[in-house]
């Protein structure tokens, strides 16, 4: 499910799902022949931020063909990282590679956009996000020390300021009303994301 948040910065950077759009989460959603299923079902339409704080797979799917499916995920999840060894300074970084679908069938993007038959490593994930979560720039995670002053390589954000803004309030309200609750605290503002994880091939 931590993969949400990266079909969802794709979905509102399309410009085709706005925080306002619902979806149809009343029952399972059919891709194909496959049914996709909710875990914290709601059985309702959801507004696109509840379609994040409640976690909806059924949601997701929609919303990653919304953005324009493997057209729009494919290259997105590219661009974010996805698809390359992990860019850090560590001999055994070498060895892992990321296990990314060879072919898009709209199963795959269906299953892709709430984080299944795709693997990536955690320091992906966290490259990932602090493209995401910046507003002007992208530093890729280090292990090296940074002093102050030091010149900081840097990337254009994947997505527009704007959308890194709506992401950051969703993530706020997972942690405030949907299922990063226990995550709460009084004295700070906190965001997050719940997840579970499949590993593939085992």
């Amino acid at each position: 499910s931590l993969l949400k948040v990266f079909t969802s910065a794709m979905a509102l950077d399309s410009g085709t799902v706005p925080l306002t759009r619902s979806f149809d989460a009343t029952q399972p959603f059919l891709v194909g022949r496959h049914l996709i299923h909710d875990d914290h079902a709601k059985r309702r339409w959801l507004t696109v931020p509840e379609c994040f704080m409640y976690s909806s797979n059924i949601c997701m799917a929609q919303m990653a063909f919304a953005a324009g499916g493997a057209k729009a995920m494919q290259p997105f999840f590219e661009k974010v990282g996805f698809f390359e060894k992990p860019d850090i300074e560590l001999p055994q970084a070498e060895l892992g590679s990321p296990q990314v679908p060879k072919r898009w069938p709209d199963i795959t993007v269906a299953t892709a956009s709430f984080g299944h038959g795709i693997a990536i490593s955690p320091f992906q994930y966290v490259s990932g996000m602090a493209g995401l979560l910046g507003s002007q720039r992208w530093i890729k995670p280090t292990l090296l020390r940074r002093e102050p002053g030091d010149l900081v390589a840097s990337l254009p954000p994947p997505i527009s300021a704007r959308t890194a803004a709506d992401l950051r309030w969703i993530l706020w309200l997972t942690v405030q009303k949907g299922t990063g609750e226990k995550a709460k605290q009084l004295n700070y503002l906190i965001g997050g994301k719940t997840g579970t994880a499949d590993k593939p091939g085992l």
